[in-house]
């Protein structure tokens, strides 16, 4: 139920809707119509070919970290970016550090969900600042998009779900939700709760959205109506304000309520859904999206895409380390549950964690639950709630694989390579790029109509880090 960009004229409507007239609006829209458009993927395919071959330069080929490096040499030769360290988040950061990461134009490897993949926002960016020919500008509108939000509340999906908030302009353009059927019935109470709850906190002198305030009481969002029967800022400057803030409480709400339309609000912003929402279902404004392209691309040339092999590899080996990880985490619960129950010995525990190895198979999966209920039928009297309370918080697939991540950078520096937790937000490590020789097998390989070497791990089945 929601709409797609259609093209840039689309775009720019949207982006003076819900942001304003807002710096470099006209880029902004080029980049949301290309990052939804079929032209992305030939773009995506050159900026994979630039990556090849600065992997395979002199400065690179016998670095660590090469791909990294090879994204960071290409955004800095060729779009204006001047990174001098690998910066790695293994968690959300702040909003206060991330933000800072935009601002000061730091390229990322996300390295702590699998299928957001670690270099998404990286591909983005590139790929558009080499089909619209913006070159060293690139990194400029990319750092302007810091601490900017949408003027009026969008639909928004965060951890509590389908939300009306004001958008930051970063999610709206490159970091999109990618959308489900499901998100209509949670926008649908989104609708009903948000105003009720803004309503009530105004009522009471407590924080509320400046976009609520705009669109039910002052009435300077023309796509709503509803909300005060004389939507007026002198009204409310010279009237509600003064109420609320001489005496605030259950009389006020009631008054409010009593002058108001809240039904007719509350269509306004249900009709408003398909167009102001930070979601998308098919477009590279989600990483995810961008991330399945890189791994799976459309166009068939000899060996494919380089960043494809880079892209499988590392799905694959973060895939089996964190499920590894769960599964040793798993036998500790399964182990500290059982002797709960009563006396139970070392063969049933073994016994308990060969058959969770062998028969529950991929713990991030979706029937994870109930394949762990059956595997210990005969073992415990679970239900599947008991299983899932038990399990649902520490083994969650991506909080697991979080918890992983970041163990390792935090003990990388105990191996001499200088990770270091950064101040803003102990989440994101950084290390300094530095003139270093690792020495590492590596295989010729054509990519591109390119001969180079890439590191032979990434063409095995062998974890890596």
């Amino acid at each position: 139920m929601i709409e797609e960009i259609k093209d840039q004229p689309d775009a720019k409507a949207k982006l003076k809707e819900c942001f304003g007239e807002i710096e470099h609006i006209d880029d902004y829209a080029w980049l949301l119509a290309i990052l939804s458009s079929k032209d992305f993927v030939q773009g995506l395919e050159e900026v994979s070919a630039m990556i090849w071959k600065a992997y395979n330069s002199q400065s690179i080929k016998e670095a660590p970290n090469r791909f990294t490096r090879a994204i960071i040499e290409v955004a800095n030769t060729h779009f204006g970016f001047s990174c001098q360290s690998n910066v790695v988040l293994t968690a959300a950061a702040s909003s206060q550090a991330f933000g800072n990461r935009i601002k000061d134009g730091v390229l990322w490897k996300d390295s702590f969900t699998l299928g957001h993949g670690e270099f998404a926002h990286s591909y983005q960016w590139l790929t558009a600042g080499l089909l619209l020919k913006w070159g060293p500008k690139t990194a400029e509108l990319y750092k302007n998009t810091a601490g900017k939000q949408s003027i009026v509340a969008m639909f928004v999906r965060d951890n509590r779900g389908m939300v009306l908030r004001r958008a930051n302009l970063w999610e709206y353009l490159v970091d999109c939700t990618r959308y489900q059927k499901s998100f209509d019935n949670e926008a649908d109470r989104a609708v009903e709760s948000w105003p009720t709850d803004q309503l009530e906190k105004w009522a009471k002198n407590e924080t509320v959205s400046s976009a609520f305030v705009n669109a039910f009481f002052r009435g300077t969002d023309p796509a709503i109506k509803g909300g005060m029967k004389e939507r007026d800022p002198a009204i409310y400057t010279d009237v509600w304000a003064k109420a609320r803030e001489a005496k605030p409480g259950p009389a006020l709400l009631k008054s409010v309520e009593s002058a108001s339309d809240m039904e007719t609000f509350k269509e306004s912003l249900w009709k408003l859904y398909p167009t102001r929402n930070a979601l998308t279902e098919t477009s590279c404004r989600n990483a995810n999206n961008v991330t399945d392209l890189a791994k799976n691309p459309p166009t068939k040339t000899e060996n494919g895409w380089f960043i494809t092999a880079y892209e499988n590899h590392r799905y694959r080996s973060l895939n089996l380390k964190s499920n590894q990880k769960l599964r040793e985490m798993t036998s500790e619960k399964l182990a500290d549950a059982l002797s709960t129950t009563g006396e139970v010995s070392k063969e049933d525990v073994s016994k308990a964690y060969n058959l969770l190895v062998e028969k529950v198979g991929d713990i991030g999966a979706k029937d994870f639950y109930d394949k762990l209920q059956s595997t210990f039928k005969e073992t415990t009297n679970w239900s599947q709630r008991d299983v899932k309370n038990l399990f649902r918080e520490e083994l969650q697939g991506i909080s697991a694989l979080k918890r992983e991540r970041k163990e390792h950078y935090s003990s990388i520096p105990k191996q001499s390579q200088k990770w270091e937790a950064h101040k803003d937000d102990e989440s994101i490590f950084i290390r300094a790029i530095a003139n270093e020789i690792v020495e590492k097998k590596r295989l010729p390989e054509t990519f591109h109509g390119m001969p180079g070497l890439i590191n032979a791990k990434v063409m095995s089945n062998d974890l890596i880090i």
